[in-house]
């Protein structure tokens, strides 16, 4: 059995936080009852690993759900990320989906084309209190790149996300720019 890893990590000389997720067992595990193309494969898990690390960002006792529905060639992809660190992921397509930016199989699938004029939503339910739901404006051809977006209109914060699937492994880095709350050396030395 391969090994999943969660690690999160706070910077001590700026206002930062990271956090590194990679899905081995759990994506093999996901993927298993489905039959789907290799590009759609590292398309999911790419959502899994989003869903995972939006999950572990907030904290909270419930499910996180990111979803995205349209009328194009992706009718729906989602992935749910519960607080007791389980996922499950499940897509469907319109019509048949193959390596739509070109011939090499390691390049990424273009997330606007695929859900051209669609909606992506993140759903937080948590165990005790009300059901949240924000909508994610699909303005790039990646997940990282709407992420990133969401997080800059929403909480006002600078967010880096990458996001990796192979079909066999997936990886999520984030980067987190916090509220400021440490006082730079120059400040202190000034106020001295």
């Amino acid at each position: 059995m391969k090994p999943d890893s969660n690690y999160r990590f706070l910077f001590e000389t700026i206002d930062a936080r990271g956090h590194l997720i990679r899905l081995d067992q759990a994506l093999i595990d996901s993927l298993a009852a489905h039959d789907y193309s290799p590009p759609l494969k590292c398309l999911l898990g790419e959502f899994l690993t989003a869903s995972v690390l939006l999950a572990e960002t907030i904290k909270f006792d419930g499910r996180l759900i990111l979803q995205a529905r349209s009328q194009a060639a992706l009718s729906l992809i989602a992935a749910e990320a519960t607080s007791r660190r389980g996922i499950r992921g499940v897509l469907r397509v319109n019509e048949p989906i193959s390596h739509a930016n070109g011939p090499e199989a390691h390049e990424p699938l273009n997330l606007q084309t695929l859900l051209d004029g669609g909606t992506m939503v993140v759903t937080i339910e948590p165990d005790q209190g009300e059901r949240y739901q924000s909508l994610v404006p699909i303005e790039s051809s990646s997940l990282a790149g709407c992420l990133e977006f969401y997080f800059g209109q929403s909480d006002q914060l600078g967010t880096f996300l990458f996001l990796h699937c192979n079909g066999r492994e997936a990886f999520g880095f984030l980067l987190q720019q916090l509220t400021p709350k440490l006082e730079s050396d120059a400040a202190k030395h000034a106020k001295q």
